[in-house]
């Protein structure tokens, strides 16, 4: 059973900014993980992404670099 302070300076990436990956960023971020959240769209003028990195949590948007989509 993971503990509170599991998280505790562990790398986490979450994938997608919908309402569950919102949530589970803020929430690994106050558990003291170093948290990366990406979502596909492009995350330019995002109300939910500028909080996110405002807390400190990188926010990559607009999907992955060298990948063709195929």
């Amino acid at each position: 059973m993971k503990t509170l302070d599991d998280y505790q300076g562990k790398k986490v990436l979450v994938l997608g900014l919908a309402k569950s990956g919102y949530v589970a960023a803020e929430l690994l971020q106050k558990l003291g993980a170093d948290v990366t959240l990406n979502d596909r769209a492009d995350l330019k003028g995002s109300a939910q992404a500028e909080k996110l990195q405002s807390l400190g949590i990188r926010v990559v948007g607009g999907g992955t670099s060298g990948r063709s989509g195929k």
